[in-house]
């Protein structure tokens, strides 16, 4: 039977779209843009050596949350690739976890949150956006954009965030989900990314390699 294009089209983008919050994740954990900026800006060879110089948070550290605000296929997607790099579950390690927000609790919320955990092998529950964001390490932005969340990331939902804590902006109408935050006075996270931040990031890669 005749199957409609778009299904297939939208199966074709989801990886890309997780691959690329990846990227972004491990950009922000791992201070690359810092560790880029020194270089375009000609101070690699004066900057000090250390073991950890420029290394951020490690996905790989105990009792690491991922959180999600959406949780769709993109977010799924993503959630499978970034366990890749967290630590395995021991007896003396606890496992990661994933947290998440969605538009609305459903009548069978705990049977889709113990089915995603048999899905990924890790505690995976729907919180309240107010629990996304107090106790996410990394909080990925993968969502629609509504009235439930124009503007839900807002100065009180950030205020709540840990101060290690790591925002990723992936969505693609996240500038009206996310407020900005240039007005803000205190603002408690140490990274901000988004898919306009890694192009402009890729650029200037492009452009060191040319120095080079």
């Amino acid at each position: 039977p005749f199957q409609p294009a778009f299904p297939r089209f939208f199966l074709t983008i989801f990886p890309p779209v997780a691959d690329t919050a990846v990227l972004l994740v491990l950009m922000a954990m791992r201070r690359a843009g810092e560790a880029i900026k020194l270089v375009q800006d000609g101070q690699w060879p004066q900057t000090p050596w250390s073991p950890f110089l420029l290394t951020g948070p490690a996905l790989s550290r105990a009792s690491l949350t991922i959180g999600f605000l959406g949780f769709g296929r993109i977010s799924q997607c993503t959630l499978h690739r970034l366990l890749a790099f967290t630590q395995p579950p021991t007896s003396a390690t606890p496992p990661p976890r994933c947290i998440y927000t969605s538009s609305r609790a459903r009548s069978n919320q705990g049977e889709i949150d113990q089915e995603h955990t048999r899905k990924f092998g890790v505690e995976v529950t729907r919180v309240e956006a107010q629990v996304l964001a107090a106790q996410s390490d990394v909080l990925i932005v993968l969502c629609s954009l509504n009235e439930s969340t124009k503007g839900m990331v807002n100065e009180a939902f950030l205020n709540l965030m840990k101060r290690d804590s790591v925002l990723i902006n992936v969505a693609r109408v996240s500038t009206e989900v996310i407020v900005s935050l240039a007005s803000f006075a205190y603002c408690p996270l140490r990274v901000l990314l988004s898919t306009r931040t890694l192009s402009q990031t890729l650029c200037g890669i492009q452009r060191s390699l040319r120095q080079v």
